[in-house]
């Protein structure tokens, strides 16, 4: 007798392989996570993803902690993100500033999932997972079919490549009639950082509301912006190269004499002239006999401040205190007076701290983890001396 669970599902499986492209709004709701996106995807790999809305904690506290956050909420909903396959393009309708990045760069809200436009998991249903048969529901708004999932297996390995399902069970509601999804519903596997952010009973949710299949072409996935936009290219270079793909000198030596060995790579974005640019550059030194502590430092140094500079410049110089460096003035801030902000107590040390300066039209913040603020201001000496 038939099976219409793996008739249904292998069904699905065929409308995902036969579609060529899709545009559609889409939703993510996990806890306190929230986003929402128009979405346009085209195979193989072509995505362009436009925020309306990204409010993501995790986020939130690492910009808190530590500043880490390149594009804030604010900078992601004014923006259009292009993803060609290689690269993707990061277009600021608020700027002029055009960026060029290395790989799938989509800010995606959930940690350790890509989430937007992605159905891949739909070309082998019958192979990969359990089927279920869950009837039909009107609740979407289109009459749905429902088909309950669970992995086969946890992980399976195919000797050059390993798969893992990262989730313990799903409900994914198809329409009935075009078989594209609706709502996907799933429960993160323990393992997945998802787990600490939702309740016992919570389950992450994906909508798809105003699907039009079949419709973007190859046009609409070329990158649009102003006539006049600069355009900034990524790329990522050995510490020995910086000094050659950076249009400012810049010396590693004075912290790697200090026992902070650079990490390869360093990231670089320039724009097409060359004459315009900024690095990040991450050290780590570990505990021996000179320190008692291991020690993490990142550079970031250019004559162009990037969106995320700009924003970390912007609260050191609010938060901060006026200290002296060498021959001029800079701001330095320890991140625990922002976590206070928030929370009854700081937590315990040691704390991020950041130094920002500039000097000549050249742009330097050191961020340290692990360091009492004398070594930092000592370094930052020694660094900018060697400028």
């Amino acid at each position: 007798m038939p099976n219409p669970a793996a008739s249904l599902a292998r069904s699905v499986s065929e409308g995902y392989r036969n579609l060529v492209a899709f545009e559609a709004s889409e939703t993510v709701h996990a806890g306190p996570i929230e986003a929402a996106a128009r979405v346009r995807f085209r195979r193989p790999e072509r995505l362009v993803v436009e925020y309306s809305t990204y409010r993501n904690p995790i986020a939130l506290a690492d910009e808190l902690l530590g500043g880490g956050v390149e594009f804030a909420e604010d900078d992601l909903t004014s923006m259009t993100l292009t993803y060609d396959g290689v690269h993707t393009w990061h277009v600021s309708a608020r700027s002029d500033f055009l960026l060029k990045r290395v790989g799938r760069t989509l800010y995606e809200p959930l940690p350790g999932y890509d989430t937007l436009a992605e159905l891949g998991f739909l070309a082998d249903l019958a192979h990969d997972f359990l089927i279920r048969d869950d009837g039909t529901t009107d609740e979407l708004g289109r009459p749905a079919r429902v088909l309950g999932l669970k992995p086969k297996r946890a992980r399976r390995s195919c000797l050059l490549k390993s798969i893992s399902y990262p989730f313990e069970r799903a409900i994914v509601d198809v329409d009935a009639e075009s078989l594209f999804p609706l709502r996907i519903r799933f429960r993160p596997s323990g393992s997945s950082p998802l787990v600490s952010l939702l309740g016992p009973e919570e389950w992450v949710t994906i909508r798809y509301t105003n699907v039009r299949l079949g419709t973007p072409d190859e046009a609409a996935f070329v990158p649009s912006a102003a006539e006049d936009s600069r355009v900034f290219v990524e790329s990522f270079v050995s510490p020995p190269r910086l000094a050659e793909a950076l249009p400012v000198h810049v010396s590693l030596d004075a912290l790697s004499s200090r026992g902070f060995a650079p990490l390869d790579p360093c990231a670089v974005v320039t724009d097409g002239e060359g004459k315009r640019g900024y690095a990040t550059v991450w050290f780590a030194r570990r505990a021996g006999e000179a320190t008692t502590n291991d020690a993490l430092l990142t550079l970031r140094i250019g004559n162009y401040l990037s969106r995320h500079m700009a924003r970390r410049r912007a609260t050191i110089a609010e938060r901060g205190e006026d200290v002296a460096l060498a021959a001029h003035s800079a701001r330095y801030l320890d991140r625990s007076v922002l976590w206070g902000d928030e929370h009854a107590a700081p937590p315990p040390a040691p704390f991020v701290v950041d130094l920002s300066w500039d000097d000549a039209g050249v742009f330097t913040i050191l961020t340290a983890d692990g360091l009492a603020k004398p070594e930092l201001m000592e370094l930052a000496s020694k660094l900018e001396e060697s400028r």
